[in-house]
């Protein structure tokens, strides 16, 4: 799972064989908090929790991840602040990638 390619089965095997899986979230996934016992499902704004956040790590625990009826979990989701210049070129990246589809269409 290394190059980001999620898929819920690979997840559910590893849960049931007690195996972790490392990898990149893709920006596609939606997470949701795994509630208390019969509390409901809530959804995670990663984006809006990180911005807000003054930590150069946010971790949690219990997070379903997916659709409503396709759900895997529950995991660990940590997430590293990057430094200003790693920042800038990740930044860059993005922009030059862009850059080159606009050049493409």
């Amino acid at each position: 799972q290394d190059k980001g390619f999620y898929d819920a089965k690979a997840w559910s095997a590893a849960e049931q064989r007690a195996a972790y899986l490392l990898m990149p979230l893709p920006h596609s996934i939606t997470l949701w908090s795994a509630p208390a016992p019969g509390q409901p499902e809530e959804l995670l704004n990663l984006a809006s929790v990180l911005a807000l956040s003054l930590q150069d790590r946010v971790e949690w625990t219990g997070l379903l991840l997916g659709t409503k009826g396709h759900r895997a979990g529950p995991l660990r989701l940590v997430a590293f602040r990057l430094s200003p210049e790693s920042a800038g070129r990740q930044r860059q990246g993005l922009r030059e990638s862009i850059e080159e589809l606009a050049g493409q269409a």
